[in-house]
């Protein structure tokens, strides 16, 4: 796995809400970067774009401490939580798989801050994930009643998630969001 600074991930496509059936309008100019430390925990997030007719834009920081903040508010009661779940795109998972780097068979709770976009807040999401195979992690978040076998890329990133998002394949990177 190679050493990175940082990650940035954009999902510039068609994604969906934490329920999995609005779908969360996206033009070329909404992005929705994360950024996360040498360590893979992340430091803040940004979702900036439109639910149907609604601009939504958000800033989630998540300080040295684990103190969490929404649009410069502090969050209460989610400082043990490391990830940030924007629940409308896997590319959020990538973070969690790369940092706890499970081995085959090993399993791990990795609690995160989620993005209800319902209530414009942050919640705790409980999620497990166990390493199935070498590009294949067994999930599950209660809060949703889901639990499914995700596919990744050698890099980490979800490119199957069973009922909710496929990844299509592109000449130029492997896969691009569907």
């Amino acid at each position: 796995m190679p050493s990175w600074r940082e990650a940035r991930v954009r999902a510039l496509a068609s994604v969906m809400s934490p329920d999995w059936s609005r779908a969360v309008a996206s033009t070329p100019t909404s992005a929705f970067p994360q950024r996360g430390d040498k360590a893979w925990h992340t430091q803040w997030g940004t979702v900036r774009g439109w639910l149907g007719s609604e601009a939504i834009e958000l800033a989630i920081a998540r300080g040295a401490h684990g103190a969490w903040k929404l649009n410069d508010e502090a969050v209460p009661d989610l400082g043990h939580c490391v990830d940030l779940d924007l629940g409308f795109t896997p590319a959020t998972n990538l973070l969690a798989l790369r940092r706890m780097h499970l081995a085959e068979g090993e399993a791990a709770d990795a609690p995160a801050a989620w993005v209800d976009l319902d209530s414009g807040g942050l919640a705790e999401l409980a999620q497990r994930y166990e390493r199935r195979g070498q590009d294949a992690y067994w999930y599950s978040a209660p809060r949703f009643d889901y639990a499914a076998l995700l596919k990744v890329t050698p890099e980490g990133f979800v490119r199957h998630y069973p009922q909710l998002w496929e990844a299509e394949a592109s000449p130029a990177h492997g896969v691009s969001s569907a």
